[in-house]
């Protein structure tokens, strides 16, 4: 086969048929020339109403890369010019994934009158309502696949076209009236898994520059602390990604936020080394999980659901067990954290199979479903 046809197949392959989708895969627009996937103006009018009050504001993440990143960039943005803003990023354990009556209540007790949900909040409903009974405003930022009701939240700026800090990016440059850094949205577009075409593939080729570039402290002592020499995605996806995701799994991802934002060059040098050393755990936590689990199966007889349960499975590596059996077996794979009172459970899926549609068959016999097409939990 020649070349040229080689390229058509692979071309076709990623659903480029036109010329104009091939040049803009091979030259993509730059970022600061995106056009926004929402209107930002009621939300900045909705802050800036806050802001000139004096009222306190909460920037309520997630504890994976998304959700720390994007939370960094929004807590930059207003921060710069309003010291009254403070992030909030829930325990895994203790508060669960997305937005919970637990963390709003920690952000309500510390005085907040405004909470920006960011990676979390379009499925929210009854969280939502608590919140604005208790007169606090919140604004969503999500890219996580909304139900055909929306939340009753003051302001929705929803988009699947990116992952959620390329979204905090988007509002960031509204609100500033310039675009901001692009080196945390690049990490969490790769870290993400989110298709790298069209907007996502204009963040990744041009902010790999920045961040080969960076001058966050954070970013270069956990750089220094990972040895690496050259940054390309298989290192933001496998060394960068995972020492941000593993305070998240095992700790508290406040840690790794702290990272991104300091100026502090002890500080980000000892946070880096917290980062790398946690990592490790995790990785030593999902092996033995992992092999454990691979016992406990047939391969001679696997059903077309894996699942697997144990009491010793850490809440914070089912997503890594699930992943591995998935990929392994390329069936869709459930991981199950026995608790005493109450069980946690994270899904991955194949192409072909919606996992979260598929469970929310069985919501009147689940605490919560949440996710997207390919992941659950």
């Amino acid at each position: 086969m020649e070349a040229d046809s080689i390229i058509e197949t692979l071309l076709k392959n990623r659903g480029l048929k036109t010329k104009k989708t091939i040049e803009e895969f091979f030259h993509p627009t730059r970022p600061e020339n995106l056009k926004s996937p929402f209107d930002s103006a009621p939300a900045i009018r909705l802050i800036k109403s806050h802001i000139k009050k004096g009222h306190k504001i909460a920037i309520y993440g997630d504890y994976d890369v998304d959700g720390i990143c994007s939370t960094a960039i929004l807590w930059e943005t207003l921060y710069t010019d309003y010291k009254n803003v403070f992030p909030h990023i829930p325990h895994r354990e203790s508060e669960g994934y997305g937005l919970s009556i637990k963390g709003i209540d920690h952000c309500l007790e510390q005085g907040a009158k405004l909470i920006i949900a960011v990676d979390n909040g379009i499925v929210a409903h009854d969280q939502i309502k608590y919140c604005r009974k208790h007169t606090c405003d919140i604004i969503i930022i999500d890219h996580h696949e909304a139900t055909s009701q929306r939340p009753e939240a003051n302001c929705i700026l929803h988009s699947t076209s990116c992952c959620a800090t390329g979204l905090a990016w988007f509002f960031a440059r509204d609100y500033l009236q310039k675009p901001p850094g692009l080196e945390l949205v690049t990490i969490a577009t790769v870290c993400d898994l989110v298709p790298l075409q069209n907007t996502n593939r204009s963040f990744v080729k041009y902010g790999l520059e920045e961040l080969r570039n960076t001058t966050r402290v954070g970013l270069l002592a956990l750089i220094q602390e990972a040895m690496i020499k050259k940054i390309t995605p298989y290192e933001i996806g496998f060394i960068i990604g995972p020492r941000i995701n593993a305070m998240g799994r095992l700790e508290h991802a406040i840690d790794s936020l702290r990272l991104l934002c300091t100026h502090k060059l002890d500080q980000a040098t000892q946070l880096a080394k917290l980062l790398g050393e946690t990592n490790k755990l995790r990785q030593d936590e999902t092996r033995s999980s992992v092999d454990h689990a691979l016992k406990t199966l047939d391969e001679n007889n696997l059903p077309d659901m894996i699942i697997v349960s144990d009491t010793g499975y850490h809440p914070g590596v089912i997503g890594l067990i699930a992943g591995k059996l998935t990929e392994k077996y390329h069936r869709p794979c459930v991981a199950i954290s026995i608790g005493e009172t109450e069980s946690k459970a994270s899904c991955r899926s194949v192409s072909g199979f919606h996992i979260t549609d598929h469970l929310r068959q069985y919501g009147d016999v689940l605490v919560a479903v949440g996710g997207p097409a390919m992941a659950a939990g």
